[in-house]
């Protein structure tokens, strides 16, 4: 995918309206696969500009998300709430795009295999989700995992690819997908703890000190949903061992092969267990939201590579291996 950037004129634009000084002293690329983020020095300080997808761009969906920041940082969660214009409003239209600006926040990847960051993850994604288990607004957007909107993704960005050269493989990812939809259809689904979770925790959203989560960032796909979306997503993208490096500004090293690593997983339920207990229904059902975030992952995937490399990109030799891995995957025993 080619870098996009915010251009200078644009931003000193936004510097007036927010009246943090036209001055850039600094301007660096500051990651993300879909939108335009930058990190901007002015003589107000350092700051985190945001460009917003267009699937997330309605107003709607903005104010859900930055009334949704204010009243977790209210709660003393490691979110940054967006700033304010000299208007009054916490985000800017220009044209066909909009822009939020944050503080930039100081801190590091996560480290793969770091013990206390795994810890702490637990307990932050355990206080989100109590925090937020009685808040019950919630945004008009599918659960993306769902594995019937997964199996009319596939067919829609396949369609245009050489199909036939991966017959089997697109019979037996349909199969699986089926299968998952009959474990995790709507009434299960619902049977399942609610909280306003996060919906894309991974490494690339998020920023640690030593030994704690400073910042967990890109809240476009909060909502109310099952806690276990959450859960899910932190096993999936931290408790990993993977060859490959990963990076959360490379759509290509975001979805590589992996396998979970039993004791990183441990860590994290452990700590997310002594504040929140699991049910028997989500130690149960892990495995299978496992497998429809992998196939989300690289179905989803392909949006973002050229048409004529999506289906490489969907399966590298490794989609059913790595799949057959997280069906197997069974919540270790607490230490």
């Amino acid at each position: 995918m080619s870098e996009r950037r915010i251009d200078r004129q644009t931003i000193r634009r936004i510097c007036r309206i927010y009246d943090i000084g036209e001055e850039l002293l600094s301007v660096q690329r500051a990651g993300g696969t879909a939108g335009m983020n930058t990190r901007i020095r002015t003589q107000g300080g350092e700051f985190f500009l945001r460009s917003r997808s267009t699937e997330h761009a309605q107003t709607q969906y903005i104010l859900y998300d930055h009334k949704l920041l204010t009243e977790l940082g209210r709660c003393d969660l490691p979110v940054t709430p967006p700033l304010t214009s000299k208007d009054g409003a916490t985000f800017v239209r220009l044209g066909a795009k909009v822009f939020e600006l944050f503080k930039w926040v100081d801190g590091r990847q996560f480290e793969q295999g770091d013990r206390r960051q795994m810890t702490d993850l637990g307990r932050q994604i355990a206080r989100l989700h109590r925090s937020t288990a009685h808040m019950t607004q919630h945004k008009d957007k599918p659960w993306e995992q769902d594995p019937t909107y997964l199996l009319g993704e596939l067919e829609a960005l396949t369609e245009n690819t050489r199909r036939d050269e991966k017959t089997e493989l697109l019979e037996r990812i349909r199969a699986e997908l089926v299968e998952l939809a009959g474990n995790l259809c709507a009434d299960v689904r619902g049977q399942l703890p609610q909280a306003i979770v996060h919906g894309d925790v991974h490494p690339g959203n998020a920023l640690f000190t030593a030994d704690r989560l400073v910042g967990l960032f890109d809240w476009d796909w909060a909502n109310r949903q099952m806690r276990i979306t959450d859960i899910c997503d932190a096993i999936f993208f931290f408790a990993r061992r993977s060859p490959n490096e990963f990076s959360g500004r490379d759509i290509w090293s975001l979805t590589c092969s992996f396998r979970i690593d039993g004791e990183q997983a441990s860590l994290f339920l452990d700590a997310y267990e002594a504040r929140s207990p699991l049910t028997s229904g989500e130690r149960e059902l892990l495995s299978d939201f496992l497998a429809a975030r992998w196939l989300q992952e690289r179905i989803r995937g392909m949006r973002k590579v050229p048409v004529e490399q999506r289906l490489g990109f969907l399966d590298r030799g490794d989609l059913l291996d790595v799949l057959e891995h997280l069906k197997s995957f069974a919540i270790p025993q607490s230490s």
